[in-house]
């Protein structure tokens, strides 16, 4: 039995109570509490400064030892998940880790705190500005001596922030190569076409970009995932299958350099879209909102923008559960090239403009519009969080772009529409 490998949603009463029989003594990465500390901030802070770990509360120590001595868990009054959470969030910065109780055996539980190994280090509390550390089997501050090791904490969030710019940058990169490829094959269709020929494109995609983006990838993504021979190998199950429109990502996809890449394009109407996904577990999506030739074509539409947002959110973390990856992550969500267009709401009906729809509609004023994403995997993974904040940072893209005011209903019935929710906790 090791807990320390066990996905903490997973262990029970049971588990625990075999662990501790094997007389696994405290480290780095495991700590026994007795009762919840009042500095418990204090230890979720050095864990998330060095190699994260777990912390089982419930459990008293042989002081000589570290070894297990007494394990009875706690008494369940239905708070301990809730005063765990609360110590969670007197650390700065915010740190990745899931408070979870065991299941119920004799009235009592165990609740476990799994941190992650921080990759904003150096973490902190909102009380006391001292750096800790695990060392061993305690927790210890930094003395005066420790600059160095303080030097390396700083390097590594600068790192983090560096490797971060640098995928985005190369997804970008690579998009824009992907569209001066289009407006190539576009212009050669153009010469070739004879007078009043209506078979070509009308003209070069890069004059009508609108583009909506959506990225998500780890706090510190130094290291692979896994192969993309390896991704690809899985990207069947990952896919969501929505209740109309196609798979999200799509089903065509094709190798680049340390990853892969689907594109879709309609040159005669511009529509595009280009999806990246790499290695190192950056998901990047992009698509033109521009439709000529059709009916309020030059609109903003916030159910694109909404669907693009949750649809990332919800592949992201399947691909980080598939492939081991638990952390913070960090994203954004973006719109370009939307000075001077009016804005449409998200319709309750099916058809493209609810009855409800307001006579006059905003126009953006901003030419860039662009929205982080921060979370890490434990909050992906729960269904209730993920869809509070879906709702809560559209509201704040409602305000944005013109809309003070978003009906409470009108996102629940987008998600039931969009018709992947269940099939997504399923998998």
């Amino acid at each position: 039995m090791d807990l320390l490998a066990q996905p903490v949603e997973s262990i029970t009463y049971q588990d625990v109570v075999a662990f501790c029989d094997q007389k696994v003594g405290e480290g780095a990465v495991l700590d026994y509490k007795k009762e919840i500390p009042r500095d418990l901030a204090k230890h979720i802070a050095a864990m998330s400064n060095r190699y994260g770990g777990l912390i089982i509360i419930g459990v008293e120590e042989d002081r000589q030892t570290g070894t297990p001595s007494l394990y009875e868990g706690l008494v369940n009054d239905g708070k301990l998940v809730e005063r765990g959470n609360q110590f969670a969030y007197n650390v700065r910065p915010l740190p990745s880790c899931l408070v979870r109780t065991t299941d119920l055996v004799n009235g009592k539980v165990f609740l476990l705190v799994r941190v992650s190994e921080g990759g904003s280090p150096p973490y902190t509390t909102t009380s006391d500005p001292t750096i800790y550390l695990r060392t061993g089997n305690v927790t210890t501050p930094l003395r005066p001596a420790d600059a160095e090791i303080v030097r390396d904490l700083y390097a590594k969030r600068d790192l983090a922030v560096a490797l971060r710019t640098q995928n985005v940058a190369q997804a970008s990169a690579r998009l824009q190569a992907v569209i001066e490829q289009q407006d190539a094959e576009t212009s050669r269709l153009l010469k070739q076409q004879e007078p009043g020929e209506q078979t070509a494109p009308a003209g070069l995609l890069a004059d009508n970009l609108r583009l909506l983006t959506a990225y998500l990838q780890p706090f510190y993504p130094q290291y692979e995932l896994a192969a993309p021979r390896v991704i690809e190998s899985k990207l069947k199950d990952l896919r969501l299958q929505r209740a109309t429109g196609p798979f999200f990502p799509d089903t065509q996809m094709r190798p680049i350099a340390r990853g892969m890449m689907s594109i879709q394009a309609n040159p005669r109407y511009f529509r595009f879209s280009c999806q990246q996904l790499y290695a190192n577990g950056l998901f990047h999506h992009a698509e033109n909102t521009a439709r000529p030739n059709a009916e309020s074509a030059t609109d903003i539409s916030l159910e694109d923008v909404a669907r693009v947002f949750y649809l990332t959110m919800l592949f992201s973390r399947r691909l980080y559960a598939q492939f081991g990856y638990q952390g913070l992550v960090r994203g954004n969500l973006s719109l370009a090239n939307a000075r001077g267009r009016p804005v449409r709401i998200i319709p309750l009906a099916r058809r493209p403009y609810d009855s409800t729809f307001p006579g006059l509609r905003p126009v953006t004023i901003d030419d860039e519009y662009a929205w982080p994403i921060e979370a890490d995997t434990h909050q992906l993974n729960d269904d209730d969080w993920l869809q509070q904040y879906f709702k809560d940072q559209m509201r704040e893209i409602y305000w944005d772009l013109g809309y003070s005011d978003l009906r409470p209903d009108v996102l629940d019935t987008f998600l039931s529409r969009l018709g992947v929710e269940a099939e997504t906790a399923a998998g």
